[in-house]
């Protein structure tokens, strides 16, 4: 009794600290997104938004309750072919990635942006992404330029 006493305490510590190091590792990946990007968002394992969407909204010229949270991503990109490349981005497991896609605005204009997703596991043990959007300009370096595969050792 005492034994299986241990093992569940034992594993219900081993649960929290993994929980905190996934979200201490979220944390640090949206905080440099956050940094060079205008806004990030997170998705799920089907690429839908989760969480709050103001801050795309804002982004996008929308109103506050214009995306609700479940859209997928893509129903925001008209082309078909920036669709598929999110999509392969959105599933990769090869580490961060950074490509160009249009997305429509609240005017209907079409916005040129570069989006630098990363994977990672929620807690809920699922694969979930996030996503760092910029406005894609004269001043932004091209995606191209950054590394394409794992970065670290």
């Amino acid at each position: 009794c005492v034994w299986m006493l241990r093992q569940s305490v034992q594993t219900s510590y081993r649960n929290e600290v993994e929980a905190k190091a996934l979200r201490d590792e979220q944390s640090a990946c949206k905080g440099l997104l956050s940094m060079v990007c205008d806004v990030v968002i997170e998705l799920n394992s089907e690429l839908q938004l989760v969480g709050p969407t103001q801050e795309l909204c804002s982004f996008l010229l929308r109103g506050s309750t214009r995306i609700a949270e479940g859209t997928p991503f893509v129903d925001l990109m008209p082309r078909e072919e920036d669709k598929a490349m999110f999509h392969r981005m959105g599933t990769c497991q090869e580490g961060p990635r950074a490509i160009h896609v249009s997305v429509r605005d609240g005017n209907g204009t079409l916005i040129e942006v570069e989006v630098f997703g990363v994977r990672f596991e929620g807690l809920d043990g699922l694969p979930r992404c996030l996503a760092g959007l910029r406005e894609y300009g004269e001043t932004a370096p091209p995606a191209a330029q950054l590394p394409q595969g794992r970065v670290g050792p």
